[in-house]
């Protein structure tokens, strides 16, 4: 597991535009409170997030 602490702060959507355009997949694991379903699958190119009013509180790729 590697931490994106330098997402923290973003916003979702620019987020998503940079590590799109990067190759990345992006996961958001909860949203606003309201946790998603996910599963444990290992994905090295995937970015998961947790966002709060529209910024990135919490990242990391697995």
């Amino acid at each position: 597991m590697e931490s994106r602490e330098d997402l923290v702060g973003q916003s979702l959507g620019d987020v998503r535009a940079a590590e799109t355009a990067a190759g990345h997949d992006i996961r958001v694991l909860g949203e606003d409170g309201v946790c998603a379903d996910a599963h444990d699958d290992l994905n090295p190119n995937r970015v998961n997030v947790v966002v709060q009013d529209g910024k990135v509180i919490w990242a990391s790729m697995y």
